[in-house]
């Protein structure tokens, strides 16, 4: 099932697909940034299967986050793919 979303502003749009039968979220994906699609964790019976490829918005992050050296990290939002 798939339902499009957006900020408040409308500046932002994107999609969630959804599990038909619970409505359990598993994917999103920002209409401007066509090329990502964002897996729920959660939703795999083995978690351990993939990890993070990147780390964005590291200038918001708390004191208290644990941001990895192994992988690349941006200060903020990446630009859309034009």
């Amino acid at each position: 099932m798939s339902h499009g979303a957006g900020c408040l502003c409308g500046a932002v749009r994107f999609t969630i697909e959804s599990e038909p039968t619970c409505g359990t979220p598993l994917t999103s994906q920002a209409h401007n940034r066509p090329h990502l699609i964002f897996l729920r964790i959660g939703t795999l019976d083995d978690p351990n299967l993939m990890g993070p490829q990147m780390t964005i918005w590291t200038s918001q992050a708390p004191d208290w986050a644990c941001i990895s050296a192994d992988i690349p990290s941006l200060e903020k939002q990446p630009p859309p793919v034009a």
